[in-house]
């Protein structure tokens, strides 16, 4: 995998508003990048729903990920935005069951990673 094609992580800071971070994924993706985004808040459910309007509009959508705690799973965005599902196993594997193009967030300290990883690739 190039250095270019790994999704690069934009760090939260105080103040960052949402068209601020779209701004910068774009710098990325223009620079040859892939934006990973998670989502966290009160509601994640709107920001999910924000973010991926404000991706779309500016045609990032396609060059984007956005990870989004299971528990709190809106459906999918714009065709072409990769949503990453993250929370316990059991309830992750549950939703990702029924959405083939959703990538999994598999915490390497959990118990079994190594087993759940290798039967997520198969």
């Amino acid at each position: 995998m190039s250095a270019g094609s790994r999704p690069r992580r934009l760090l939260a800071r105080p103040g960052l508003r949402p068209e601020d971070a779209v701004r910068a994924a774009g710098d990325l993706v223009a620079g040859g990048c892939t934006v990973a985004f998670e989502v966290r808040g009160a509601d994640p459910a709107a920001a999910v729903v924000d973010l991926a309007g404000r991706l779309d509009a500016a045609g990032l959508a396609a060059s984007c990920e956005v990870t989004v705690p299971v528990d709190r799973f809106v459906p999918p965005g714009p065709p072409g935005l990769v949503l990453a599902l993250a929370g316990p196993a059991a309830a992750v594997d549950r939703v990702a069951a029924g959405l083939p193009a959703a990538r999994v967030v598999v915490h390497a300290p959990e118990p079994g990673a190594e087993q759940r990883c290798r039967a997520l690739a198969g």
